[in-house]
């Protein structure tokens, strides 16, 4: 299968002209990037190009191409601004009620709630350089889909890390990469909410990320939580995911409560659980 795409970049303009950045999981694939600032409507041209819909198509309107792609295009093409161009990853997978995305590959990073709470969240991620300041999607108790149980390899040590099967506590799922910098600002918060909050269950999970370096990473910052890697995207097609970091809090019957895009703070980890008690 295809290697998932990803491309950090200043929030006005993207990386050197023919720059190639090899993938993670894939050495042999890679993807370019140029210098030129973003205009509106770039963005849309590179997913025409990327899904291969025909030039000069209005990918938001045009029935040859994917119903999703189209959907794609039109939150590209609004979001053509700041925030355009800072992370491209990996779509959730499709519930009921809610868009079924284009492919396992996409280079779009989307959060999509159920249409009781339709609201899309573009993650600061890893071309962000501050600690803080993501974006929360919570889900009201009612509308959580219902558990998907996730099993990774531990990174930490044998066997498997399981996540999303109820139990008698919340967990905080923490997703991040040694290459990612806001991911190592965020970790020492993360740590100390592992550490100041017993009652919640607290995972780390390392996404396209070789696991030499991401045992280094977590040795160095100093991460004592139980850790696993995402070697096969279990945890992306459980639940999606808006690029790196990026924080899920699972409720005790292990549904997706909510979900935090970008960095994110020891108070931020507070109150997303502590909105799991106002949400019930």
């Amino acid at each position: 299968m295809a290697s998932r795409a990803t491309l950090a970049a200043s929030p006005a303009t993207v990386p050197a002209t023919a720059a190639r950045t090899p993938s993670t999981r894939d050495p042999g694939r890679t993807i370019s990037a140029s210098t030129r600032p973003w205009k509106p409507g770039a963005m849309m041209s590179a997913v025409n190009r990327a899904y291969s819909c025909p030039p000069g198509t209005d990918a938001t309107a045009d029935r040859t191409c994917p119903p999703a792609l189209r959907s794609i295009a039109r939150i590209a093409e609004v979001t053509s601004g700041d925030d355009m161009g800072r992370t491209l990853r990996h779509p959730p997978p499709p519930r009921p009620g809610s868009l079924a995305l284009v492919k396992r590959r996409s280079i779009i990073a989307l959060v999509i709630a159920p249409a009781a709470a339709a609201t899309v969240a573009l993650a600061s991620g890893c071309g962000s350089s501050s600690a803080g300041g993501g974006r929360a999607l919570l889900t009201p108790a009612a509308d959580r889909p219902a558990a998907v149980p996730v099993s990774v390899p531990r990174l930490d040590g044998p066997g498997d890390i399981t996540v999303g099967r109820p139990g008698a506590r919340p967990t905080v799922v923490n997703l991040w990469a040694s290459w990612c910098g806001p991911c190592k600002e965020e970790m020492p918060a993360v740590q100390r909410f592992a550490t100041a909050t017993p009652g919640v269950r607290v995972v780390g999970i390392a996404v396209d990320d070789a696991p030499d370096a991401a045992r280094e990473f977590a040795r160095e910052v100093g991460v004592e939580f139980p850790l696993g890697v995402d070697s096969d995207d279990g945890v992306a097609d459980g639940y999606g995911f808006t690029g790196l970091p990026t924080t899920f809090v699972l409720d005790a019957q292990g549904r997706l409560a909510s979900t935090w895009a970008g960095p994110v703070t020891e108070s931020d980890l507070t109150a997303l659980v502590d909105s799991l008690e106002e949400g019930s």
